[in-house]
């Protein structure tokens, strides 16, 4: 929580900030891809890195979104998050 909101409240560093967490990001959806790609059988070959790193992106953006404006209905520490979140992610990789 705390580099979501450094980031987002502290312009001066935010740059440095959204790299390291881009990078991060990039890095789990390679991992992520790898552990998938061969489960992903719906997704035609050429697009299901990208299917992962737009899973990824609702994912994290709902993270986000949770940690610095908590809009609900669903809050951060609500155990209905994880539950959604994977529903969400497997949805959209057609992983379901």
């Amino acid at each position: 929580r705390g580099i979501f909101r450094a980031a987002h409240f502290d312009s001066a560093r935010s740059q440095a900030y959204w790299s390291q967490l881009h990078a991060f990001g990039q890095r789990l959806a390679d991992a992520v891809y790898q552990a998938l790609a061969l489960h992903l059988r719906e997704v035609p070959l050429a697009q299901r890195r990208t299917r992962i790193g737009i899973a990824l992106q609702l994912v994290f953006g709902t993270l986000v979104n949770a940690v610095l404006h908590n809009p609900g209905p669903i809050g951060l520490h609500d155990k209905r998050m994880e539950t959604e979140l994977s529903r969400v992610f497997l949805a959209t990789v057609r992983l379901d």
